[in-house]
């Protein structure tokens, strides 16, 4: 649809640009902070994939539906009751 190709960019450049920084930390000496920078630009990636393609999903199939319109109920006259129905004599 064209909200996710608007919206998708969006997240799609988001995500891009926040993956690559978590990215530069793989250039590090330390492995604990190699391993980190991996680990979150591929989350990031994920969850920016995920974002896009199974949330509108998921919304669309839990879409509430309105229920079907029930007729009215009448009373003993053939009216609608109303609240000032309710103290009127039978």
């Amino acid at each position: 649809t064209a909200a996710r190709r608007h919206v998708g960019a969006a997240v799609g450049v988001s995500a891009l640009t926040v993956a690559v920084g978590f990215l530069a930390l793989a250039a590090s000496r330390l492995a604990l902070l190699q391993q980190f920078g991996l680990l979150v630009a591929f989350e990031v990636a994920l969850c920016a994939a995920l974002a896009v393609w199974l949330v509108p999903a998921l919304c669309a199939a839990t879409e509430r539906r309105p229920a079907p319109a029930r007729p009215a109920v009448r009373n003993r006259r053939g009216r609608t009751p109303s609240t000032f129905d309710a103290g009127a004599p039978a």
